[in-house]
């Protein structure tokens, strides 16, 4: 019974293995095409940071003017 269990948790071992190896091959092969997509998705957080923190104080000076008069 003991030979039974070894060989199972020796095929679940190399079985496990297999996988991470394709998963790294696969995450080596997508890595290289994403790198421009992250680069863009990047700049245009930026670029929206700035423009939602104008937005933010030109409302924040309205509401304390209004409070204000």
């Amino acid at each position: 019974m003991h030979e039974v269990w070894q060989i199972v948790l020796e095929e679940t071992d190399r079985v496990g293995k297999v996988r991470l190896q394709a998963a790294d091959t696969y995450l080596l092969q997508i890595s290289e095409p994403c790198k421009p997509v992250r680069t863009a998705k990047s700049h245009v957080a930026k670029k929206v940071s700035v423009q939602f923190k104008f937005c933010y104080y030109e409302v924040l000076l309205i509401w304390i003017s209004s409070i204000a008069t």
